[in-house]
Order: C-alpha cells, then structure tokens, then sequence
C-alpha cells in the first residue's frame, strides 16, 4: 500500500515534524511511504519537491505562495501582530492534483498544507482515498490558525472547504487531540464525514528518561551545575508568539529571582531578553534538545491554545513533569500531580504554584517507573488500522 502524504515543509515547524515523524515510522514498519511538499528542508529520498513550485536563492516560490505572503504583508500593514497565523489559501491553479495522481497512491495522507500549498479546491480532484489530519484550527474556521472556540464561522473560506469535502466521499478526518476532535465534530465544514482521534507520538530513540547519576553526568557536559533546579521552556518563536504565554515565563522568572539555585532555560528562536537566572539556548538540533528535557526538572508549557502539545509530550517521554494550563490538547497529555500540574486557565498565581509542587514532591523520579505512550510506535499502528480500513 502506497502512502503519499502532503505537507507544507517535511522538517521545518511542528506541525510538519508530526508528519515527517509519522512518515519515518511508517518507513521503519516495512510502509511504502513518501512525502510531497512544497519546500523541503532535509536529505530524505523519500521526501520529494513538489514541481509546482520553483527554488531561487534558497526561496521557495509559485503564484499560490505570492498571493498568501502578500496578504499577510497587508495584515501585517494593518498591525496584526499574529498575521503569519492566517492562511486565506487564494485559489490560484497549479497542477497539485495532477502531479498527486500520477505518483500512483492508494491512500493520499494531508497534514498541515497551508502556507499556499493545497486548496480546498485540489481536494475532490484527488482519486484515491484521503486521510486529512488537522494539526491546528485552520479546518474550523476562516483562515486563522487559531481562534477562541466560540467564535463560528461561515466566511468564504469555511464555505470553500465545505463545498470540497461535500464531493469528496472517501476521506476521514483526524484530530491529533480530543479537544480538536470535538471542535471537528461540531463544525459544518465536517459535517457527514468521519473524524477520528490519533495524537501525535514522538521518536523514543531520543526523548528518553536517564538515571539521577547521568543526570549529573550530562548536566557538567552541557556546561550546568549538576546540582541547581532547571526549568525549561521552549517552542518555536518562544518569546514573541502570544498564544504561547512568555508573560508567565517571566512570571515565573521574577518570583525565582532571589534563589542562585533556580535557573530558567529558554530554547527556540526569538528575541532573547537579560536575566540573572536565565539562559537562551537558541534553536537545539533533536539530539540536544532532548538531553535538555532529560536533565531538567520540569518543562512549563503556558500555552493559550495548542491542538497537541508536543513539547509536553516530549518532556514526558524523558520523564519530566510539565506545569500547563488545563486546556486544549495538553488535557490529553498532562495528568494533574502525576506527571505534572494543570493551572487554572489563565490563574498565573496557580501556574507558579504548579512549579513549586512538581520541585518539591520529586515528580520526575516518581515518572521514571511508569510508562507513557506518546511513541511514534504507537501513533504508526494507529494509522496503519486506519489505511488499511480506507483502502478496503
């Protein structure tokens, strides 16, 4: 069975991660997997550049991709500070379903596909059975990538996917969250159509817990004092995204700032501001990004929204507690005084409360004997059920 999945990027973002690590999966199970993207970043063979879409001086660029970073300039001009979370997806023809069809699958799998990549439109033009996982709101709404779960919309793009599906027969929906299958369930767009929920996994080769005594060990190789607390933050664009909560890393900072024993670790790109008791690590390669988890004592995730939570679920896998906020995908994730603390939403009083509990009742040992399942293992067997049930 031939799995060809459709995504923006292959390693770039973590919306694309999710599917890259499905599709390496899938590779290692004996699958017959291939990636279609429209710019891709590694050196997978098994990953292939779309021919829809022309590379000069390392820019990646067609029609489709001009006319969506052109509305975003606008927004940007009428100072949306998140106008890189809108993705209008302006029709514009390509060839896209023309190239997907002749590549010959029995299933084509699409994940995250914004950014210019594909429309509603290619959708029905597809001939074979599709398995669509949503990987943040976009489906939902009017183009944003998240919005307030009250809001409903019926906009052009909304009416746009709802006409695409309504020809497409033979496609199932994935949420990879319970939360965001819910909303799926309940919005028009999806209505008569199957939505199921596989969440995501992550590779345990590298998100791994290690013993007290190489705690140590890799905490002098990383240059740390092998006996202070470390409180780890991260994401992508960490500290000037809103949705993710910087305000309540510095929070948290400013209440630490008297004890030399705590210190903060801030990985991810953005702008990195002055503290005694915090360092920025920058963008970390897998490998040391998950040492990081490993020795820290706890990772906080004060997201807004997250459709998953893959940090979370990769500090998990390395057996260290997360304090959060009890919303969206992190409920499916995090466990109150298990393996972590879920705040009140948005009580900062109660998110500083969550650091203290997870520091001193040793969560991180009491995590190391148990075992959680966020693997890619277990994610591949999930979809594997799923194609084999699409194909018949």
């Amino acid at each position: 069975m031939r799995i060809l999945h459709l995504s923006t990027t292959d390693i770039k973002g973590g919306a694309a991660l999710g599917a890259y690590w499905l599709h390496e999966g899938l590779l290692q199970a004996g699958c017959d997997s291939t990636m279609l993207v429209q710019e891709k970043y590694s050196d997978d063979p098994f990953v292939l550049q779309s021919k829809t879409v022309f590379k000069i001086n390392s820019k990646y660029i067609n029609a489709r991709i001009i006319a969506e970073r052109l509305i975003q300039k606008i927004l940007r001009m009428k100072q949306n500070e998140n106008a890189e979370l809108v993705s209008p997806q302006i029709f514009l023809p390509s060839g896209l379903a023309k190239e997907i069809n002749a590549l010959n699958p029995d299933i084509v799998h699409v994940h995250w596909t914004q950014g210019g990549y594909l429309m509603p439109e290619d959708i029905p033009k597809i001939k074979v059975p599709i398995i669509y996982t949503a990987r943040d709101m976009w489906l939902l709404g009017n183009g944003r990538h998240y919005f307030d779960e009250s809001e409903q919309f019926e906009g052009s793009l909304h009416q746009r996917n709802a006409r695409a599906f309504s020809k497409k027969r033979n496609i199932i929906f994935v949420g990879i969250s319970h939360w965001l299958g819910d909303l799926m369930r309940k919005n028009t767009a999806l209505e008569n159509h199957t939505v199921e929920v596989i969440q995501n996994g992550v590779p345990v080769q590298y998100f791994n817990p290690i013993s007290p005594d190489r705690i140590k060990q890799q905490r002098q190789i990383l240059g740390l004092n092998p006996d202070s607390y470390y409180i780890l933050y991260g994401a992508q664009n960490a500290t000037t995204d809103t949705r993710k909560g910087y305000e309540y890393i510095q929070s948290a900072q400013n209440s630490y700032k008297d004890n030399p024993q705590v210190r903060f670790l801030v990985f991810g790109n953005g702008a990195a501001e002055k503290g005694e008791n915090i360092e920025y690590l920058g963008n970390l390669s897998r490998e040391t990004l998950a040492q990081y988890y490993q020795i820290a004592d706890v990772t906080l995730v004060p997201s807004k929204q997250e459709a998953f939570g893959k940090v979370a679920a990769e500090s998990i896998m390395c057996a260290t507690p997360v304090v959060c906020f009890n919303v969206g995908g992190l409920k499916d994730i995090v466990t109150h005084k298990e393996n972590g603390w879920c705040a009140k939403p948005f009580d900062n009083h109660d998110f500083c409360l969550g650091i203290e509990y997870c520091l001193q009742n040793n969560l991180k040992e009491k995590m190391r004997s148990k075992a959680y399942d966020f693997s890619v293992k277990s994610m591949v067997n999930k979809y594997i059920s799923l194609y084999q049930h699409m194909k018949g």
